[in-house]
C-alpha cells in the first residue's frame, strides 16, 4: 500500500461562491482518489455573496469558519491551520481546480521527517503556461526577492524550493503550527508565502516542488 497521510484542506474565502461550486468537486475528486482520509475547512472573510448558505446546503460536511470583518489572507487561513486535525493540510486557494492525481506524487515527500511541505505545478487554465514552480529567495542588499520559478520534467528529480505558493502548497500540520502559521505582519496580503518558507528553512525543515502535481489557477480571480 502506498505511504500516505490524512489531509484537511483549508481555503480562505472572500465571495467566491461562484468560484466554490466550478472547483469545489476537483478537490473532492483528488481526495477520493486516494481514498485518504480528509476533512475541509473554509474560513470565510465576511463575504457579502452567498457563499455561506451555498456551502451548508450542498457541502454541510464542510467545517466553516466565519469572520465578523474581512481580516484579509494570513489572519484568515491561519484560523483554518489552527483548526485542521489531520497530519497535512493543504493550502489551497478557492480559484484552483485539482488534476484527480493531485496527492498522488506527493506523499512521498513526507516520508522524510525533515519535510516541511510540497508544492505542485500552477498551469493557467488553458494548460498552455506554466504559471508558478519552485522558487529560490535571493538575498539583494537589505531585500530578499524571489528568483524566476524553475522545474525539471525528469520524473525521479528532487527539485527544493524555499517558497510554496499559499495558493497551493501541502504542509505538515505539526510543523506548521509550530512555528505560527502565516506571519500575520503582511496583512491583508503579498510575501506571507515566501516569509513561510524561510522561517521553515531557518528551523532546518526543506520544501519540494513536484512537477507531476497539477493544478490550475484562475490568477486574480481572489
Amino acid at each position: 500500500m502506498q505511504f500516505q497521510k490524512s489531509i484537511s484542506v483549508v481555503i480562505p474565502n472572500y465571495n467566491g461562491k461562484k468560484l466554490l461550486e466550478l472547483y469545489l468537486p476537483s478537490v473532492y475528486a483528488a481526495l477520493k482518489f486516494n481514498t485518504v482520509n480528509y476533512e475541509i475547512i473554509i474560513i470565510d472573510d465576511a463575504s457579502k455573496d452567498d457563499s455561506v448558505l451555498f456551502l451548508k446546503n450542498y457541502y454541510p460536511e464542510i467545517k466553516i469558519i466565519k469572520n465578523n470583518q474581512n481580516l484579509g489572507f494570513s489572519k484568515t487561513i491561519n484560523k483554518g491551520v489552527f483548526a485542521a486535525k489531520n497530519e497535512l493540510i493543504l493550502l489551497l486557494n478557492s480559484d484552483v481546480k485539482l488534476e484527480e492525481d493531485y496527492f498522488e506524487h506527493q506523499y512521498k515527500y513526507f516520508q522524510n521527517q525533515n519535510t516541511f511541505g510540497v508544492m505542485g505545478k500552477i498551469m493557467n487554465f488553458d494548460g498552455k503556461k506554466i504559471e508558478d514552480a519552485a522558487r529560490l529567495l535571493v538575498h539583494k542588499g537589505y531585500k530578499f526577492k524571489a528568483n524566476k520559478f524553475y522545474y525539471s520534467t525528469d520524473k525521479n528529480s528532487d527539485i527544493y524550493t524555499t517558497y510554496l505558493s499559499g495558493a497551493n502548497a501541502l504542509v505538515d500540520r505539526v510543523k506548521i503550527q509550530a512555528i505560527g502559521g502565516f506571519d500575520e505582519i503582511y496583512s491583508p496580503f503579498y510575501f506571507e508565502d515566501f516569509d513561510l518558507g524561510l522561517r521553515a528553512y531557518k528551523m532546518g525543515w526543506v520544501c519540494h516542488y513536484e512537477h507531476q502535481s497539477v493544478c490550475y489557477h484562475k490568477v486574480s480571480a481572489t
